[in-house]
């Protein structure tokens, strides 16, 4: 199935849909990426699935005569970042796929935001393409899969960014990323050592600021007062020293 919430989310917000329900409408992404539709206050999931009956079809699409996800997305020009999404991890010895050429390989050009594509026997580039992925077609993780799974390719840090990572939301830990979701993190405790290990949360700070976030909003704001409330407690006690 197509989490077309997760392509709802590089549209405007007062972009116009389309539903079987109630006609043209407009959505909110709530949370766990449930949608909402105005008017009628609809919930779906993430799939465009009706909440109660989620053995349903999609029944949510970006215009009444254009119910293809994939090629509205391609199309309309709200296009995945690919170049961001392979920015952090080892596509040294990873194979791709891209018409006309089948199985290739791909360096990324950091300068100019491009992604150079090459065949597996040859050294010379056989073709460019943008930072979505784009030269005459586009470029796929391998033969059978559509351009939308490369929303299931989490956008990637730069290595070394300063980062909160958590596994389960309870307890966060500030470290550095190391690419590929994982994180070396020095835990607050007695004894303990740096760690590096795969985390399930990550967002990246600056200074007391948080820059970006996979989370929903309500979790950021309550991030943020818990770094702020842990440095004025830091504070008082360094201060009750002196």
């Amino acid at each position: 199935m197509i989490n077309i919430a997760e392509i709802i989310k590089r549209f405007p917000e007062n972009f116009k849909y389309y539903n079987i329900l109630t006609g043209i409408c407009t959505v909110e992404i709530l949370e766990n990426d449930d949608i909402e539709i105005f008017p009628g206050n609809i919930i779906l999931n993430k799939y465009g699935q009706h909440s109660s009956f989620e053995a349903s079809e999609c029944i949510l699409f970006p215009k009444k005569d254009y119910r293809d996800w994939e090629t509205y997305l391609i199309d309309s020009g709200y296009r995945i970042n690919i170049f961001s999404r392979l920015a952090g991890l080892d596509i040294s010895n990873r194979m791709f796929y891209y018409e006309g050429i089948g199985d290739c390989k791909i360096e990324l050009n950091f300068e100019k935001h491009t992604i150079e594509v090459y065949t597996s026997t040859s050294p010379d580039c056989v073709d460019i393409l943008n930072e979505f992925g784009f030269g005459y077609t586009f470029l796929k993780l391998s033969k059978y899969s559509s351009y939308l799974d490369w929303l299931n390719i989490p956008k990637e840090l730069p290595l070394g960014t300063l980062v909160v990572a958590s596994n389960n939301k309870t307890f966060w830990s500030i470290g550095t990323y190391e690419g590929n979701q994982c994180v070396t993190t020095t835990f607050l405790k007695i004894m303990d050592v740096l760690k590096r290990i795969r985390m399930k949360y990550i967002i990246f700070i600056t200074g007391y600021i948080i820059a970006i976030s996979a989370f929903i909003k309500y979790e950021i704001y309550s991030l943020y007062r818990w770094i702020l409330q842990s440095l004025q407690k830091t504070r008082r006690i360094c201060s009750s020293l002196l």
